[in-house]
């Protein structure tokens, strides 16, 4: 898989859940005619990796995997403004606040041997405030990375070759609270978006739902018909991308061809999504998905529905989408460039997000921050 955020409400995932009502999104249809021009293109000098808007807005953060630092671009211009330090990054994500960002690393430039990192930063000085060190020969990976909501922790997926883990830090200083104990590796993590709980996705394709204060495991999901994966789980890569619905009434996971969206208080699965060429986002109003079924087009989907809205292609192998805060963007990652492209102009038409009468995806609450 490739990479990279309150309502109260209460966690009920159920094992083995019946499904009877799940809805099944149609692959890649001609509904609407990709479009092909970004308003802007951020030129990379490599493959571009991942790209990330700050909480604001006005930035956007890229990241290769040639080991480049993080750029920093202004996202109204598309100019290259700054970097973060000079330690080179393959993923990196604003804190909700806007104050900090964390960026994963290798300690090599050629990316070879050595150490994996995950790094926070100052944003208004690019100073780095703390970094977590791994030995590459020890640990697996460091997999995924978190913000809370209110900015005040991380938690990161953490795994060696017998040790799988997430583990819980205070943003501050980099100190570790509590480690979440998995009997597979960890692929994913994400907070609820009242901050209380964090979920995490394994290779043993279940989703749990932890406690944050207490670290204590409240809920396991058992991933639909994984039985029949299970005899294949020792021979190859499993990926298991896991988040919420901003509002936190969902929860959305990636995995082997397709992403499915439950309900967090009956666990009925309500919708499947074919492919899983790219982690799958919703937009920051929670109505809508970016989500792609091939290397060369991103769609916005219906949150509710599946139902295909437009069709963002002219990609060459694209890795990463999101939206902006305010949900009027999206940016792409697609071999040497970062795309932006603007919403308000490319679906004003019949069937569209605007034309539908919801406005133009304005005043939306900030972006969830995760590697």
């Amino acid at each position: 898989m490739k990479h990279y955020f309150g309502i109260f409400f209460s966690i009920s995932l159920f094992l083995h859940l019946p499904v009877t009502t799940t809805v099944s999104a149609a692959p890649l249809v001609t509904a609407h005619a990709p479009i092909t021009t970004p308003v802007r293109r951020l030129e990379h000098h490599t493959t571009v990796a991942s790209a990330a808007y700050s909480p604001d807005g006005k930035c956007i953060v890229t990241t290769t995997y040639a080991g480049d630092p993080p750029q920093i671009w202004d996202a109204v211009t598309g100019k290259k403004i700054g970097a973060l330090g000079r330690m080179g990054a393959t993923s990196a994500a604003y804190s909700p606040d806007g104050d900090s960002a964390m960026t994963r690393s290798f300690e090599n430039e050629r990316q070879v041997a050595g150490e994996y990192s995950v790094r926070l930063w100052d944003v208004p000085t690019c100073k780095e405030r703390w970094v977590l060190k791994v030995d590459r020969h020890k640990e697996l990976d460091i997999e995924s990375a978190s913000y809370s909501p209110d900015s005040k922790y991380v938690t990161i997926a953490l795994n060696s070759r017998t040790f799988f883990r997430a583990i819980i830090l205070d943003a501050a200083n980099g100190e570790q609270l509590r480690v979440l104990v998995h009997p597979a590796i960890v692929r994913s993590v994400a907070y609820s978006p009242d901050g209380k709980y964090v979920i995490t996705g394994s290779e043993d394709l279940m989703v749990r739902t932890w406690d944050v204060t207490t670290g204590k495991l409240l809920e396991t999901k058992i991933l639909p018909d994984s039985d029949k994966y299970r005899e294949q789980l020792n021979r190859r890569f499993v990926s298991c991308f896991v988040s919420y619905s901003p509002d936190g009434k969902h929860i959305l996971a990636l995995w082997e061809g397709s992403a499915r969206i439950w309900d967090v208080a009956t666990g009925e699965e309500l919708l499947v999504l074919p492919g899983d060429q790219i982690s799958p986002m919703y937009s920051p109003d929670g109505k809508y998905i970016v989500h792609a079924v091939s290397p060369e087009t991103a769609q916005i989907l219906d949150a509710a529905t599946g139902k295909e809205l437009g069709v963002l292609g002219g990609h060459k192998d694209i890795r990463s989408a999101a939206f902006s805060p305010d949900g009027n963007f999206v940016i792409t990652t697609s071999g040497f460039e970062a795309l932006i492209w603007d919403l308000r102009t490319y679906l004003d038409q019949p069937g569209s997000i605007i034309s539908e009468g919801n406005g133009h995806l304005q005043d939306r609450p900030g972006v969830r921050a995760r590697l």
